[in-house]
Formats: structure tokens, C-alpha cells, sequence
């Protein structure tokens, strides 16, 4: 069957835009290539986006350039953990029997462990599929818990980089060494400059036992996200929804805020642990909540009336079986270095003569557990130390659950680089001991002698 390509249509008789020609080229060239492979893989996230791609797939392999009996096409799932259980059981009811009802092998992968070098593992590689696995030997869950963090929405999506592209290209680049493969990415129309920013990141790459080419089904074929949905819910016949951790952070910067708090009602016991790690977040780094700059997930809970998902958050932290901790945080944020020095000295330059203390340069970190003990326990703690210390604590009340820190050191106000901090604060002790290789020298540089840097 003739492909289907969006660059077929009827077109005004002006001339196109010079970067509309050079991304219809780039297009074009990158299905060509994708048909010519002899495998071809389909990441599938389990939202609208590949759902479609996956359904388009099925329904017309030959057009978007698949053999006719599929047996070219591998689908895979990286396995983040922490999906919405809607998500799972639409894919599981609405997909997969399809799967199986095509013979189309279906692979997940996730992490191996805390380490990328751990590598990968495979969950499952089958022609049928009956039940997604939840998750792998280590989540994104598991990273942000034991960091005593959230996902940094500034960290330019390092999340899916790490838990999905990282496998993804692993199990590629093993499972089909020194042959052409070619890869769909779901970018749907209105994603356009993705589509050409991914194809010239792919330009770039450095070429490898497994050369890739990317075709974007959806871009092609002028699919925006609301002919997607549309085309998902019709086939499916049932509603489809976004394909998100629950403890997301993009969910407020994609606006689709008032979508995640309904998914929070129906699924409570999710919206109880996602609180959960924005607060010790949020105690060991007063801006550590999932929104910065906004309100925290606590009050946005609190303000849509969800007392189920508050009621679970409260559970969890006076569980009798969930230890708490009394953490002692070290902070230091060097003054960045001046343009000079970096055009002529190596990257550890310290030289006092080459930081401005206007300029940001490399926070560092320090976590260390001095006890552990019940929630009261930790909080008796606390208050002794205050008392050795001859200090009041200090209480937080930007969270829901105002969290109590006693300040060895602060932080300068305003602020100049070249600072540390210090402070002993009690949290739900999911955060494990960690230290930046190096930390105790730039700590005695920074917060002993003074020192920039």
C-alpha cells in the first residue's frame, strides 16, 4: 500500500518557508531510511501519542512501512515504574490483546540498578502479552526516594533520559548489533520542532554498531494531539488519559494540572507517596517541592478537597512500621567562575582571583543520618540538640506539615556565592547517606576558611 505522508497534501500555491522545506526533507529522507531497515522498533510510552502509532501500525503496517505481517516490528516499553493503575489497565485491556492477536513481539526493559553502568534488564520478550510489569530491579521512584529529592523540571528531562532512553538504546543496541534499525518516535504533529531537533541530535550522534533511523508517524501524517486522542478513544472505545508518573513534575509545566488532581482522587494511596517525597524533598531543601515557585503538591491536594489523599499522605508518615531519621544537611554553593578563567585554566580552577560571588557556580551536598527512631522519637532528638545548641528550631510552614529545622549555618541574605549551610532536620528516613566525592575539602574551603570556591 502507498505510504501515507503528510507532504502529499494539497499545498497554497506561495512557496513554503526555507526551514518548512529543510524539515519536510529531513522528514522525507529519515522515512525512507526507516522503511529501508530491516528492523524497526516502536517506543511505546503508553499514551495517546504511540498508542496511536502503535494502532495506525496495526491497522495499516504497509503504509507506514512495515512488512505486512509485522514480523519486522519490535515495540518497546521502558518500564519507569510508577505509572497511574488507569494507565496500566487500559493498556492491558485495550492494547495488548491486540498484541497477542498479531503475534507482534513486545519487549520491556528497565534499570539494573542505581548505577547507569549496572545497565539494563530485559522483563519481558514475547509475542504475547498479557500483563505490564510495574516495575524493574530500580525506578525513578527508587532514585528520587533515596536522593531525598524530587525530578528537577530544570534538569531538561533527565528523568526520561535515564529510565527510558538510556534502556531503550541498551536493549537496540545489543538485541540487533551492526544491522540498520529503524525507530518511530510518537511526536505528534503540533511537535514539529521536536521531531527536527531529535532528527539533528540523531545527525550528530556518533555512529555506532546499530545506526538508527527515526520516522515520527505522526508528524508525517499531520496527526495533532487532538486527532490522536479522538483516533485513540474511537478505536479503543474507551477514554485514554496521559501517560505520567504520579509524582510528576511536568504535570504543571504541560497544563495539565487540573487533570493530575483527578487522577490523584481516583487514585489516592498514589497521591499519599507522591506527598510523601515532596516533603522529605522539601525538608532537606526548604525548595525542594515538585512545583518550584509554586505551591506544593500538599496544598494543591489540600485546596481540591482530597481528604483521602491527604488522609493517605498522614497515614504514611505516622506508620509504625516507617523509621524517621534525624538528618544533618551540609550545602555549599561556589561562586561561578569568571569568563576569563574559563578561556585559559582547566576546569578545577580554585583561584580565589577567578570566582565572582555574583556568579553561581556548583552546589554541593552532604546527607548524614546522626539517628533514627519513630517520627516522636527523631522530634525528641531534635529539641535536645537545640537545647545543647542553645538555639530555637525553626519552623517551616510553606509545607501543609510545618517541618521544625535547627540552622548551625545559614545562608547569606542576599545571597552571595561562596556560602554554606548547615542544619539537622527530622523526615521520613527514606533518604539514604550521601556525600559528593570531594565534599569535606570544598566544605572547609568554603565554610572554615572563607573561600569562593
Amino acid at each position: 500500500m502507498r505510504e501515507l505522508t503528510l507532504f502529499d497534501l494539497d499545498r497554497p500555491a506561495a512557496e513554503p518557508e526555507p526551514h518548512l522545506v529543510l524539515a519536510e526533507a529531513r522528514l522525507r529522507d529519515s522515512f525512507a531510511r526507516f522503511r529501508a531497515a530491516r528492523h524497526k522498533t516502536l517506543s511505546y510510552g503508553l499514551g495517546y501519542d504511540s498508542t496511536d502509532v502503535l494502532l495506525e501500525y496495526l491497522r495499516d503496517p504497509e503504509g507506514y512501512g512495515l512488512a505486512p505481517d509485522l514480523s519486522d516490528l519490535t515495540v518497546l516499553h521502558a518500564v519507569v515504574g510508577s505509572e497511574f493503575d488507569s494507565t496500566y489497565t487500559a493498556v492491558e485491556q485495550a492494547i495488548l490483546p491486540r498484541l497477542r492477536e498479531r503475534r507482534v513481539r513486545f519487549v520491556e526493559v528497565a534499570r539494573k540498578g542505581r548505577s547507569l553502568t549496572d545497565g539494563y534488564e530485559v522483563l519481558a520478550d514475547t509475542r504475547e502479552p498479557y500483563r505490564l510489569h510495574r516495575r524493574g530491579r530500580f525506578t525513578l521512584l527508587d532514585e528520587m526516594e533515596t536522593g531525598g529529592t524530587v525530578v528537577q523540571a530544570a534538569g531538561g528531562n533527565q528523568c526520561s533520559l535515564k529510565f527510558k532512553a538510556f534502556v531503550l538504546d541498551g536493549f537496540v543496541r545489543d538485541a540487533f548489533a551492526g544491522a540498520a534499525v529503524g525507530t518511530a518516535i510518537g511526536y505528534n504533529a503540533s511537535e514539529d520542532r521536536r521531531a527536527l531537533k531529535s532528527e539533528k541530535a540523531q545527525t550528530k550522534a556518533k555512529s555506532g554498531p546499530a545506526p538508527v533511523a527515526l520516522d515520527y508517524p505522526l508528524v508525517r501524517t499531520g496527526r495533532s494531539r487532538s486527532d490522536v486522542v479522538r483516533r485513540v478513544e474511537e478505536v479503543t472505545g474507551r477514554p485514554w488519559k496521559r501517560s505520567n508518573c504520579w509524582f510528576c513534575v511536568y504535570s504543571l509545566s504541560c497544563g495539565s494540572m487540573p487533570e493530575h488532581l483527578l487522577r490523584l482522587r481516583e487514585e489516592p494511596s498514589a497521591a499519599g507517596r507522591a506527598m510523601r517525597l515532596e516533603y522529605v524533598s522539601m525538608a532537606l531543601n526548604e525548595n525542594g517541592s515538585l512545583y518550584p515557585n509554586k505551591e506544593p503538591l500538599h496544598s494543591q491536594v489540600a485546596a481540591d478537597g482530597n481528604i483521602e489523599a491527604l488522609g493517605e499522605f498522614e497515614a504514611l508518615l505516622n506508620d509504625p512500621a516507617q523509621d524517621w531519621a534525624l538528618y544533618r544537611v551540609r550545602r555549599v554553593y561556589t561562586a561561578g567562575r569568571i569568563e576569563a578563567c574559563r578561556e585559559k585554566h582547566p576546569d578545577d580552577c580554585i583561584e580565589p582571583a577567578c570566582r565572582d560571588r555574583a556568579l553561581k557556580g556548583t552546589p554541593w551536598r552532604s546527607l548524614a543520618i546522626m539517628a533514627t527512631g519513630t517520627r516522636t522519637a527523631c522530634a525528641d532528638r531534635l529539641q535536645e540538640e537545640a537545647v545543647k545548641a542553645g538555639a530555637a528550631l525553626e519552623r517551616d510552614q510553606r509545607h501543609g506539615v510545618p517541618i521544625q529545622r535547627l540552622y548551625m549555618r545559614r545562608l547569606p541574605n542576599p545571597m552571595r556565592f561562596g556560602a554554606a549551610e548547615e542544619f539537622l532536620v527530622c523526615a521520613p528516613a527514606t533518604a539514604v547517606e550521601k556525600a559528593r566525592r570531594n565534599f569535606s575539602k570544598v566544605w572547609h574551603r568554603v565554610a572554615v576558611l572563607g573561600l569562593p570556591a
